[in-house]
């Protein structure tokens, strides 16, 4: 097992068959999301797997009520913000 930063591991490229990524992406901030996906990408070998199981948003926060049972249980799992399925790269 490797201790590293999940943005930037300092592994060799192109050298995995499979990369996962297991309730991670929701502890970074939205900036630094794209940096684990990119991340991911340049690991594996050609036709190599990314699996993640994270918690994601398919859109636009949530309104209302909503935001504030949202923002709460946010705050009680310590997740400052949640990935976006709409923002993901192609």
């Amino acid at each position: 097992m490797i201790e590293a930063d999940y943005t930037a591991t300092g592994l060799e490229s192109g050298t995995y068959d499979g990369v996962w990524a297991l309730e991670s992406a929701c502890q970074s901030p939205d900036s630094r999301k794209s940096d684990l996906l990119r991340e991911a990408f340049r690991l594996l070998k050609p036709g190599g797997r990314f699996v993640m199981a994270d918690g994601a948003l398919r859109s636009a926060p949530p309104r209302g009520l909503t935001a504030m049972l949202f923002r709460r249980w946010r705050q009680a799992w310590a997740v400052e913000d949640m990935m976006r399925l709409d923002q993901l790269p192609g």
